[in-house]
Formats: structure tokens, C-alpha cells, sequence
């Protein structure tokens, strides 16, 4: 069976960056992933998380595309969730296989900039996910989120979340995070 893989990234501005950051990490620190259940669980916390906070997305980027082998899903599905998690030094929080690991947080200085966060879902399903038709609307991203959250337990393969920057100390001003992030466009009014 051929495999679709999604990715769907979302900037947050600084007044919905600590709940977010903080829902998150309560996600990956309870969630279960040694069941379908428990993964399809966890997908649709975070996608409820991020739609809950709409009023305050600032930046939008989607990745779609087409069936796949099952290999080639999985060689495109890593390289989308590596590329996101490499764009920050130290993975705070990790759930994968069962295991919750945690790494210290980097030392920080002390910072005034209120930052932001961004915020990538990365699927892989057992059937087509409707791409996002424009990824600097809010309403094709919701669309795009929807049509995640419309993936039956069966249906899937892998996801992950990945937030960045993890800790609610570290911040990313809106300037380092299009420089790190190329990809990203703000979002229309």
C-alpha cells in the first residue's frame, strides 16, 4: 500500500508561546507511543493544541505530495522531521518507541526578546492527505490541520511533532526564525 507523508509548519507569536511550548511538552512527556491508539492520540492533542491558538499564527509553510512506496515514504518522512529538529542545538524532549528521553536544556542568557515558536506535524498515512492549497492562509493551513485530524487510527503510519525552541526560556526573535527557517512566509492578514 502506497504511503502519503505531510508536513505543515506554524509560527506562533510570543503571547502563545509558553502555552504552546508548555502543552507540548506535556504531550510527548505523556503520551503513548507504543500503540496506535495512543500515537492517533497524541496527533490529534497536538493538532488541537495548535488550532487553539490560531489568533496567533504568524508564519505558515506546508509540505504534500504524492503517494509513495512504503520506502520512499520513510526516507521522505525522515529527512522532512530531521530537517526540523536540525534547526535547534539540543532536543529537550523526546517520545519515541515508549521511551520518554530528556536532554538538560542549554545554558541561556538572560533575554528580554519575547520570542516565538514554530511548530512542525509531520504525517505519513496509509492514503492520500489533501495537500495545502496556500501555506500563508489561515484557512488552508486549518484545512491542511483538519485534513490530518480526518487520518483514522488505521490509517496511521508515523508522525511527529516537533517544536523549536523547546524550552520556555530560549528564545527566537521573528528575524532568526525566517533566517533559520527559509521556507516559512508570514501569514496574510
Amino acid at each position: 500500500m502506497r504511503i502519503d507523508v505531510q508536513a505543515i509548519v506554524i509560527g506562533l507569536d510570543a503571547s502563545a508561546r509558553a502555552a504552546v511550548q508548555g502543552a507540548m511538552r506535556a504531550i510527548a512527556a505523556s503520551g503513548d507511543t507504543n500503540t496506535a491508539r495512543g500515537r492517533h492520540r497524541m496527533l490529534g492533542e497536538a493538532l488541537d493544541v495548535l488550532a487553539a491558538a490560531e489568533a496567533h499564527w504568524t508564519h505558515g509553510h506546508a509540505e504534500g505530495g504524492v503517494l509513495r512506496e512504503p520506502e520512499d515514504a520513510r526516507k521522505h518522512f525522515v529527512e522532512v522531521a530531521h530537517r526540523a529538529r536540525s534547526r535547534f542545538d539540543v532536543e529537550v524532549i523526546r517520545n519515541t518507541g515508549g521511551a520518554v528521553t530528556t536532554q538538560p536544556a542549554p545554558v541561556l542568557s538572560a533575554s528580554n526578546e519575547p520570542g516565538v515558536v514554530l511548530v512542525t506535524v509531520v504525517v505519513a498515512a496509509r492514503r492520500e492527505i489533501t495537500d495545502v492549497a496556500r501555506a500563508t492562509d489561515r484557512a488552508s493551513l486549518r484545512a491542511g490541520l483538519d485534513a490530518l485530524r480526518g487520518i483514522a487510527e488505521d490509517e496511521l503510519v508515523a508522525f511527529e511533532v516537533v517544536w523549536s525552541p523547546a524550552e520556555d526560556a530560549d528564545r527566537v526573535s521573528v528575524a532568526q526564525l525566517e533566517a533559520r527557517n527559509p521556507e516559512i512566509r508570514r501569514l496574510e492578514s
